[in-house]
């Protein structure tokens, strides 16, 4: 499976292995636009432009001059939106995460009446997850190791990850106040279980996806019907 990129956004780019998810970028609006709607729309297009390369090409590959040709702007446009290679990288990753949260919650609000809802949470948090998000986020992880500036940056995406996925998760399944920390807890042990198995995706095959998925699905259980947190199906 290749990652694509419209034509509208961007050049396409060197396919990824068949194991990776597509990006899917959204369509460009069709309507003519006002002067603070293109600005937005070409700051959105520096962003998608910046994963794609990110994705494709990794952190020291990338290239500020590259994201602006595949964004179809100048290099002042992007340089307008993003002085330094690092806030735009950052930006571009914390960009896809809340389009993904946003998915997953979207996702899990159109459940039917009656659904697992702590199953179908479970797969809809892993696909958000594994993936283009999972591969744009290791790459930022893995050049911050040695670089104290980015390492800066990346650790405050990540504090404000953690907050986001945090938020979501508490939104759709309400734990009580007396059960949040231990929620948390639960919410953790999710995060560093699914981080554990997109790396090893990653670099290899890895056949067990199901039935890791199945065992968080009894954990959360164990954990969460004493606790009364809401691992129920819908009403």
């Amino acid at each position: 499976m290749a990652l694509r990129v419209s034509a509208a956004s961007a050049r396409p780019v060197k396919p990824l292995d068949d194991d990776v998810p597509r990006f899917n970028y959204r369509p460009r609006p069709a309507a003519r636009l006002t002067q603070a709607e293109k600005a937005a729309e070409s700051r959105r297009r520096v962003l998608d432009a910046a994963l794609s390369c990110l994705i494709d090409r990794g952190y020291s590959n990338t290239s500020t001059q590259e994201i602006a040709s595949r964004a179809g702007l100048s290099r002042g446009s992007q340089l307008y939106h993003f002085p330094k290679k690092d806030a735009l990288l950052t930006g571009a990753v914390e960009y896809l995460i809340e389009l993904r949260i946003a998915e997953f919650q979207e996702t899990v609000a159109r459940l039917p009446k009656g659904a697992d809802l702590w199953t179908a949470a479970i797969a809809a948090f892993w696909d958000a997850w594994n993936g283009p998000l999972f591969f744009a986020w290791l790459e930022l992880a893995v050049a911050a190791r040695t670089d104290a500036a980015l390492r800066k940056s990346v650790g405050a995406l990540n504090k404000r990850t953690n907050d986001y996925l945090h938020r979501a998760l508490q939104q759709i399944f309400k734990p009580l106040p007396e059960v949040r920390e231990r929620f948390e807890l639960l919410s953790w042990t999710i995060f560093f279980i699914f981080g554990s198995m997109a790396l090893e995706r990653s670099i290899g095959e890895f056949d067990r996806v199901a039935d890791v998925l199945q065992v968080i699905e009894s954990l959360g259980r164990n954990l969460g019907a004493p606790a009364k947190i809401a691992l129920r199906k819908q009403k």
